[in-house]
C-alpha cells in the first residue's frame, strides 16, 4: 500500500489553495469518475506550485477534477511505489498523463483496424414543465 492509498479524492473546484501542503509529497489527478491521469511528485517545488502546474497543462487540465495527494519528506520512493502499483493492475500501462516510456507492446487485438464510425444520436429537447 503507497503513502497516497487510503487519501480522500478532493474535488478541485471545491478545495482551496491553501488547503494543499507547499511541502514535498506525491499527488495524483483524475476525472470525475476517479480515473487516474497523472501521478506526480512535487519535482522540488512543493505540492501546492506541483499541482497548480500541472493543471495548466492543454491536455490536462480540462479533464482532471479530482486530486489526492500526501504530504511527504522524501516522496521519490513513494511515487515510484504507486506507479509501479497503477502499472501492475493496468497491465503495465502508465497513466494517460503520464511522461514516461510507452508500454509494452500488447497482443493483436481480433477487432479490425478500423471500424465504421456509429451514427449522432438525434439531441433530445429539454421537457418544460
Amino acid at each position: 500500500m503507497s503513502a497516497i492509498d487510503g487519501r480522500p479524492w478532493r474535488l478541485l473546484g471545491a478545495i482551496r489553495p491553501e488547503e494543499i501542503p507547499s511541502g514535498p509529497g506525491i499527488f495524483e489527478l483524475a476525472t470525475l469518475v476517479r480515473s487516474v491521469l497523472l501521478i506526480s511528485d512535487d519535482g522540488g517545488q512543493g505540492l501546492r506550485s506541483a499541482i497548480a502546474l500541472a493543471l495548466r497543462a492543454p491536455g490536462l487540465g480540462p479533464r482532471a477534477h479530482c486530486v489526492r495527494f500526501a504530504s511527504l519528506p522524501d516522496p521519490r520512493a513513494a511515487l515510484e511505489q504507486r506507479i509501479a502499483a497503477y502499472r501492475e493492475s493496468h497491465a503495465g500501462r502508465l497513466p494517460p498523463a503520464q511522461a514516461a516510456a510507452p508500454a509494452p507492446a500488447r497482443e493483436a487485438s481480433r477487432r479490425p483496424a478500423h471500424s465504421p464510425a456509429l451514427p449522432a444520436r438525434p439531441r433530445r429537447e429539454p421537457r418544460v414543465a
